[in-house]
């Protein structure tokens, strides 16, 4: 694992926390719920990111597709 990899495993904990504190102050507010689903698809998108980093070449298209997909969001 390189620097940039423990860096976005660093940042997918944090996301994680900000997800949990998310789900015990406001889990009955809708705009508590849209942040939720943002911080959903950032964090599919960096662990996605962190597994296409260590991906061997036959599976680098499909990481590929899963980046571009989760970006969507």
């Amino acid at each position: 694992m390189d620097a940039i990899n423990i860096i976005l495993t660093v940042v997918v904990v944090i996301y994680l926390l900000f997800a949990y504190l998310i789900l015990l102050k406001g889990k009955n507010k809708t705009i508590s719920r849209l942040y939720l689903v943002v911080i959903l698809s950032v964090i599919l998108w960096t662990v996605s990111m962190i597994v296409y980093r260590a991906a061997s070449p036959e599976n680098t298209l499909f990481w590929v597709k899963v980046l571009y997909f989760s970006a969507t969001f």
